[in-house]
């Protein structure tokens, strides 16, 4: 892409993303228990994270305690925040297998924000419908098998070349305006829009 155009993509990106912000939409409405319920249902647990809250916990909180962890989602939900205290991340270093000295930084986030991702999530994908056909990364029921059949499949016995990539730090290195573009051309706006922009931008930082 040509550097001029390069310049020219901030700033209508900025302005796409901040008026889609503003708009009305289905998605503000406040959480439900049924959505904490839906969350919650799969969870096994795991390590809990610097607050020390399982899903176990989480999972038996009677009504009054339930209803306080929405309010605290739907607070973060309207207001586009994050509580500080699921900012804070247990590091713990892994051994790598096969090199001495060497370890995976392991980041443990606490399970309280886990739950509250989950269910932006489910609103997320609800809104944005299903993700590409040839996706085969983190999607349910989709493994490499998958996608090597259909490549196999594509070539069908002639010669072919076939290039696979692997991008270092993806996630990492992701564009926020970018993804947050994307999901305005995926019907995203207000709340929900203005919330995940917070969350990529603060997960990138």
């Amino acid at each position: 892409m040509p550097r001029p155009r390069q310049k020219q993509l901030p700033p209508k990106r900025n302005d796409l993303v901040r008026e889609a912000c503003d708009e009305p939409s289905c998605t503000h409405a406040l959480y439900t228990s049924a959505e904490l319920d839906t969350a919650l249902a799969k969870c096994r647990d795991t390590a809990p994270g610097a607050q020390g809250i399982t899903y176990s916990m989480l999972k038996h909180l009677g009504e009054p305690a339930k209803n306080s962890y929405l309010h605290i989602v739907n607070i973060m939900h309207a207001q586009h925040i994050r509580p500080e205290p699921w900012n804070k991340q247990d590091t713990n270093p892994i051994p790598k297998p096969k090199e001495i000295n060497a370890y995976h930084p392991i980041a443990v986030i606490s399970c309280t924000d886990k739950v509250a991702e989950r269910m932006v999530l489910r609103r997320l994908q609800w809104v944005v419908g299903p993700l590409h056909d040839r996706l085969y990364a983190y999607t349910r029921g989709i493994g490499t098998q998958e996608c090597l059949a259909d490549v196999m499949a594509t070539v069908n016995g002639k010669s072919a070349l076939v290039v696979f990539l692997d991008l270092e730090k993806a996630y990492e290195l992701a564009c926020s305006d970018a993804i947050q573009t994307s999901l305005v051309i995926k019907g995203e706006r207000g709340h929900l829009l203005a919330w995940t922009q917070k969350y990529t931008q603060k997960q990138g930082s």
